[in-house]
């Protein structure tokens, strides 16, 4: 099925829809996807935060209501003030040590707030990091894991961008777990066992924060990923 627009807002499959927002970092051309996804018949929740404008959170509302909002990685800040202003009644879930100057009234960790993502998702710390606190999640309904910067998959990238991550980050093959990620890992054994515990969840894509959705061979691609990063999943 071909996807279905709503402006900017694009279905790309069953109960999900993305918005897609340019974005760069250090001159790298990352892009930001937030993710839409609906758990219940107009219920909904939202994973990244963009620039949103009145159109698209009219278009987001006139989807259903939005239970929470959460970002996957401490340096998921960048769209934090527009996503809290965009829906000021919700509650927005965040990593441990997320920037406090970026945290409004309805912002809360997401270490306690199992109760509110337990009918909705599976959730999994990234243990044995340093300098960044991330979380991968399991959307079971759509079989859907969603990242944030664990995992990128950008293999259009072009010029400086192609470069950089080339020869700077370490990146041969997408998708791939770049060298600047694995820089933050100060214990490998840890992290890989949080990658284990990912790759025995039964989904069937990846949406991650920048770069393409994997729809097809999901597992196989993560498995690879994490393999040639250095790391066992079995």
């Amino acid at each position: 099925m071909l996807p279905r627009y709503m402006g900017k807002l694009q279905k790309i499959a069953e109960h999900i829809w993305t918005l897609e927002y340019p974005l760069q970092l250090f001159g790298l051309k990352l892009g930001r996807r937030v993710t839409i996804l609906e758990t219940k018949p107009g219920q909904l929740f939202i994973h990244s935060t963009g620039p949103f404008t009145i159109d698209e959170s009219a278009a987001i509302y006139d989807l259903g209501n939005v239970n929470f909002i959460i970002e996957a990685t401490t340096l998921h800040d960048t769209f934090s003030k527009e996503g809290q202003a965009a829906f000021p009644e919700t509650p927005y879930l965040v990593p441990e040590h997320f920037p406090a100057k970026r945290m409004g009234e309805q912002a809360r960790f997401i270490s306690v707030s199992s109760t509110l993502l337990a009918d909705h998702l599976q959730v999994q710390k990234l243990m044995g990091m340093q300098f960044i606190n991330e979380y991968a999640m399991y959307h079971p309904q759509t079989k859907s894991l969603l990242l944030g910067d664990v995992l990128l998959n950008l293999e259009d990238a072009t010029g400086y961008s192609k470069f950089a991550f080339k020869y700077t980050a370490g990146v041969k093959t997408w998708p791939a777990i770049d060298r600047p990620f694995k820089m933050s890992i100060k214990n490998k054994q840890d992290f890989q066992k949080s990658l284990q515990t990912i790759y025995q969840w039964d989904f069937e894509r990846i949406i991650m924060a920048h770069g393409h959705i994997i729809h097809n061979n999901a597992k196989e691609e993560f498995f690879n990923a994490a393999v040639r990063a250095g790391f066992s999943l079995d």
